[in-house]
């Protein structure tokens, strides 16, 4: 009988941890751009492109039929005749970009300009995840890419440009003469994704978690601040309705009422941890995700808030805010950066709003 070998067990180079055990093994930037389709790389580059506001008024994507050679457009001041405009043609290959490649989209380009489409681009970028060639860095290293494109125009762009068409190469003589060859780039993939990775959308496409807000989180100024005063007075009226006394202003809370008084400086300070939270988001996730959790604590609490039995206002904003902390938020995320704080914050600010109101009088809309 002849021996065997059990199969030794696959060895992980690393341990595993929980998240890995259960999505598998993080994909790597780089392969991530490999396993994008075309479509979503442009909406990838789009991202990138529109977050250059310091460098760009407006950008648009064109990708599709009838772009004129053109898929993220960047302006430098607005949409009209007179603007420059930077061009980043997305080619998403497995392989590099060749000479060939960049010939046939700069020459479509060219002939659209030839026609009055529109000026020449002061930049003209390509975009691709496997980057340049050897040959295409060479060519462009060396100053010989009009050379090539001369060259090349029967083969590579003359059939090519207008389905059913020849474009021959002397109307678009000018337009080349005219264009400085100096201005195409193609952009290496690492660059690519350092600038993504300075927009909202890279933990949406990269994962990797957020980054750690800054702590401690601010305490809230010592006088009451502009932004803050709707929500303070339903504070006011709620604390009214609770002692069935009159406290027209923060200062007689602080003076009559100090069980009040330490319920509005930790009121402030929520408020001012979820505003925290709030500028985080601008930063570091899509547009959206805070309203969104604002959504959620506002839906998770109307039980609550809603419930006739609440003897007074302030026993509703107590209620309210003791099952914010409570709601088990887990799809959101920011859930991982959120303190306890921020839920009740998000609540006065639902009530700075006007969304929510403590105290039901006769003839409110807002109940």
């Amino acid at each position: 009988m002849a021996s065997t070998t059990p199969i030794a067990q696959p060895a992980p180079h690393v341990p595993l941890n929980a998240s890995q055990s259960a999505v598998g093994a993080p994909v790597k930037p780089l392969q991530r751009l490999r396993i994008m389709d075309d479509k979503e790389w442009e909406a990838f580059i789009l991202e990138w492109i529109d977050s250059l506001r310091q460098k760009y008024t407006d950008v648009h994507r064109c990708g599709g039929g009838g772009d004129l050679g053109r898929d993220v457009i960047g302006f430098k001041a607005g949409v009209n005749p007179q603007s420059p405009w930077d061009n980043y043609q997305c080619k998403h290959y497995a392989r590099p970009l060749s000479v060939a490649d960049v010939v046939a989209e700069v020459g479509k380009l060219l002939y659209h300009a030839s026609r009055g489409e529109f000026s020449l681009p002061d930049e003209y970028l390509f975009v691709a995840p496997q980057g340049p060639s050897t040959a295409l860095i060479k060519c462009l290293q060396k100053g010989t890419f009009k050379q090539e494109l001369l060259s090349r125009w029967d083969k590579e762009c003359s059939t090519t440009i207008a389905k059913g068409k020849i474009i021959p190469l002397a109307p678009v003589q000018s337009a080349i003469d005219a264009f400085d060859f100096s201005r195409i780039t193609v952009l290496p993939p690492l660059r690519i994704i350092e600038g993504h990775q300075q927009t909202n959308y890279y933990t949406f496409r990269f994962g990797g978690g957020l980054p750690s807000r800054i702590l401690p989180i601010p305490k809230p100024p010592a006088g009451i601040q502009a932004e803050e005063h709707e929500y303070i007075k339903k504070l006011l009226d709620a604390y009214e309705d609770e002692k069935k006394t009159q406290f027209p202003t923060v200062a007689s809370v602080q003076a009559g009422a100090p069980e009040f008084a330490k319920h509005l400086d930790r009121s402030r300070e929520q408020f001012f941890s979820a505003e925290s939270l709030r500028a985080f988001s601008r930063d570091n996730v899509p547009t959206g995700t805070f309203e969104e959790l604002q959504s959620e604590i506002f839906d998770g609490v109307q039980d609550v808030y809603e419930d006739p039995s609440h003897t007074s206002g302030y026993q509703r904003v107590r209620k309210t805010v003791q099952q914010a902390r409570l709601l088990p938020i887990t799809g959101n995320p920011l859930l991982g950066v959120m303190h306890n704080n921020d839920r009740a914050g998000i609540c006065h600010q639902l009530a700075n709003d006007d969304q929510m109101t403590w105290v039901h009088k006769p003839g409110d809309t807002k109940q």
